[in-house]
């Protein structure tokens, strides 16, 4: 079963239960460098650590502030050097390695979840995006 947080998808509980079960999650959000921009990144990682034992996050842009966090969870151990991955595989994952910090973290739930308003920088970044490149004028407020 697949449920949708704002935007990111995630698997239920009932999936953990089967022999291999692996979800990649994709969240743009901010690099949590600046104390209150972690709460959305940490909650999802803290989310998804609730059914999946075992996570690797991934920085697609290393160094940037924004950014596409991809989080890769299983039920088994991930062995990101595996000799199933050819070298250049294995160097792209190492290259992109990020730690979460989950110190402002929630686990989002239907009964809590926060994200919209977790979010508000990030949505106000778009902003700014589609201003820089359509113009002010498109844009009615």
């Amino acid at each position: 079963m697949v449920i949708e947080l704002s935007g990111t998808r995630m698997i239920t509980p009932f999936l953990w239960k089967q022999p291999l079960c692996l979800v990649v999650v994709n969240f743009c959000h901010h690099a949590c460098a600046s104390p209150g921009k972690s709460a959305a990144l940490s909650s999802v990682s803290k989310t998804i650590e609730q059914v999946f034992p075992h996570q690797s996050e991934f920085a697609a842009e290393p160094g940037e502030e924004y950014n596409d966090f991809i989080f890769l969870a299983c039920s088994r151990p991930i062995d990101l050097t595996s000799k199933a991955l050819l070298p250049e595989q294995v160097a792209w994952l190492q290259n992109r390695a990020f730690s979460v910090n989950k110190a402002q973290a929630v686990v989002l739930t239907d009964n809590l979840n926060p994200l919209e308003h977790m979010q508000i920088e990030k949505s106000e970044h778009y902003r700014h995006v589609l201003v820089d490149w359509f113009g002010a004028d498109l844009l009615v407020r």
